[in-house]
């Protein structure tokens, strides 16, 4: 694991661009003064002494000094704004209220499914799930997903 020292001796970090910048060059594609990171499923990885480390947790380690205790959550959903006023420590649950409907929901509308002629609301996450309710328009299922979404995730839902 990186020290907080090797982390300054190596990189400088931006925390109103969210951007490391290379302090020294290593070899020829990792030279002086260039942005650091490749993009790896949505996210920024960067290779540290043979060790593969994500960018947005090295933000909040040079940050804070320490490393968060479970998850880092990017507050606009964008895993490459690495911005520290965009990320926020979080569970699991708190990191999966602070995202949109699946891309197989056909609707569009997170939480709700349809059925027949009717709309059904549930919140939850794993086998969790609470049933909301049926309804007889998009609109009054939505409605009852956002309302539990509130009360359920709080500050880490994005509506």
């Amino acid at each position: 694991m990186i020290t907080i020292e090797r982390l300054r001796e190596l990189f400088f970090y931006d925390p109103e661009t969210g951007i490391f910048i290379r302090i020294k060059t290593v070899n020829a594609r990792g030279m002086k003064g260039r942005a650091v990171g490749n993009l790896v499923d949505g996210y920024l990885r960067v290779n540290i002494d043979g060790r593969q480390y994500l960018l947005h947790r090295l933000a909040w380690f040079w940050t804070y000094g320490n490393w968060p205790i479970e998850q880092l959550d990017h507050i606009n959903r964008f895993r490459t704004d690495n911005r520290i006023s965009n990320l926020r420590e979080c569970n699991n649950g708190q990191n999966a209220g602070n995202t949109g409907a699946s891309k197989r929901n056909k609707l569009g509308v997170r939480g709700v499914h349809k059925y027949g002629n009717r709309f059904y609301a549930q919140i939850g996450s794993g086998e969790k799930r609470r049933n909301l309710g049926s309804f007889l328009t998009l609109d009054e299922a939505a409605q009852a997903y956002n309302q539990a979404a509130l009360e359920y995730f709080g500050e880490f839902y994005a509506g």
